[in-house]
């Protein structure tokens, strides 16, 4: 027997595909919101708001009190910079860590991790690194030790920093604040 409109396959059908197209477009509803509303100020803020293509720092612990992220840890600081790779390419040059953590994940606009830089991936020695959108085929700085390429042309870095205690807090400072972003170009 087919299926016909009145025994509901048709309702069905449309349900289902639905709920595939929501599962499908979430996460770059939530990205393009999360990237809309750290972007929207004039310069780098103390909570790691920045304007796009930009780095943002967060220089002091989080508390029970803090929000902006649903379960910060409480020995990290945080970084974030939303990056548009439409016209070209972004350098991150990463100063000496020494013996601290760190790490900067690389979402792409549908949140799957695509790269890391730090600690576990990449060491803790100064470095340059690109990341470049899809179908980049610019030159590639000689002096550039990795390149990621980024899945979609909206990318979000998440920094995370060791910090060891209210002591180390102006060291942690100095070490964000050594990060480098810019931007190269064209595409």
């Amino acid at each position: 027997m087919t299926a016909s409109p009145s025994d509901g396959s048709t309702a069905s059908l449309a349900f289902a595909s639905a709920f595939q197209a929501t599962i499908w477009g979430y996460p770059l509803v939530i990205t393009g919101a999360t990237a809309r509303l750290i972007t929207q100020v004039p310069k780098p803020m103390p909570n790691a708001h920045a304007p796009i293509n930009q780095l943002g720092h967060v220089t002091r612990v989080f508390g029970p009190e803090d929000r902006d992220v649903v379960s910060p840890n409480a020995d990290t600081c945080y970084s974030s910079a939303v990056l548009d790779l439409h016209q070209g390419a972004a350098l991150i040059e990463m100063p000496d860590a020494g013996a601290r953590y760190h790490s900067l994940q690389m979402l792409d606009a549908y949140t799957n991790v695509f790269g890391y830089i730090g600690t576990r991936a990449t060491g803790n020695r100064a470095g340059k690194y690109l990341i470049v959108g899809p179908g980049w085929a610019g030159e590639v700085p000689a002096d550039v030790a990795r390149v990621f390429t980024a899945p979609s042309p909206l990318v979000w870095m998440i920094g995370r920093t060791l910090v060891d205690g209210a002591d180390d807090l102006p060291a942690l400072a100095a070490f964000q604040n050594a990060i480098k972003l810019s931007m190269i170009g064209p595409v």
